[in-house]
């Protein structure tokens, strides 16, 4: 396109100096044109790359827009000062971002702080699994260095998170519940569930099939961000239906409290600190 670009430009620009291409081609608009088709040329690239990023707007999974607004409700909630938010992932990762953002503005308004609860339960990485795991022939081996780095990564997110709150605590009253806690289970990381205040819950099941290559190596380690989410809330509507959304939240509220009471504290909290594990 851009070479086609610039042969108009070239030959519009003969056509308008030299006469006897000018009065073959019907001549002085030719400039005109020239000139048009050199702004394209300088434009081309731009052009594709806006063509390109509305396209992938247009494509947005309906998931992100589901996981923008929830997000924005989090940091609402954290805005009131009184905040309960329940987090089984794989992970914990899930909105991250958001529980900082509301943890880091509350110090600049310990007066409002109320009651802050947050809780995080994720699959115990210390031990072998199924998922993640290698692929290898016709099944599924664990690997040790593999988990270890999922891991490492869930043990830098609670520590970030449990950061914050200690932050926050220290510019507040004594008197104000505010904690942070993360734990792990003994099960096969199947759900992503996120429930705000007993009102509102986003949920969704992970895809075990999906392969992840890395080194080579394919492994089955299913991504929570292409993790398709519904969302329900008792907040909006009346009667029946504030009615059923309540139910559900509170089904989720139930599913999440009995993983809890079987939940123990990660392998980095059980050990004499300054072991490294």
């Amino acid at each position: 396109m851009r070479v086609v670009l610039l042969a108009i430009f070239l030959t519009g620009l003969v056509a308008g100096f030299v006469k006897p291409v000018g009065n073959a081609l019907e001549g002085k608009a030719f400039v005109g044109g020239a000139l048009l088709s050199l702004v394209a040329y300088v434009l081309y690239d731009a052009i594709k790359e806006l063509t390109a990023a509305m396209a992938e707007r247009e494509n947005q999974p309906a998931q992100t827009a589901i996981m923008r607004v929830f997000g924005d409700e989090v940091v609402a909630a954290f805005g009131t000062g009184r905040i309960e938010l329940c987090v089984m992932g794989y992970t914990g990762e899930t909105l991250l971002h958001e529980i900082e953002q509301g943890l880091r503005a509350l110090r600049g308004r310990a007066g409002q702080v109320d009651r802050i609860r947050i809780r995080i339960l994720a699959p115990d990485f210390s031990v072998p699994r199924l998922v993640p795991a290698r692929l290898e022939g016709d099944g599924r081996v664990d690997d040790p260095d593999f988990r270890d780095e999922i891991r490492v990564k869930c043990k830098s997110i609670a520590t970030q998170l449990e950061g914050r709150v200690e932050e926050l605590k220290s510019a507040v009253s004594p008197s104000r519940e505010i904690s942070c806690e993360y734990r792990v289970y003994d099960g096969v990381p199947d759900l992503k569930v996120v429930i705000l205040n007993e009102e509102t819950v986003l949920f969704g099941v992970y895809d075990h099939s999906s392969i992840r290559l890395v080194d080579g190596k394919q492994y089955v380690d299913p991504s929570g961000a292409d993790t398709p989410m519904n969302r329900v809330s008792a907040s909006v509507g009346r009667g029946a239906a504030q009615a059923e959304a309540l139910a559900l939240v509170k089904t989720w509220r139930i599913l999440f409290d009995g993983r809890w009471a079987l939940s123990t504290l990660p392998r980095w909290r059980r050990v004499a600190p300054g072991s490294g594990v």
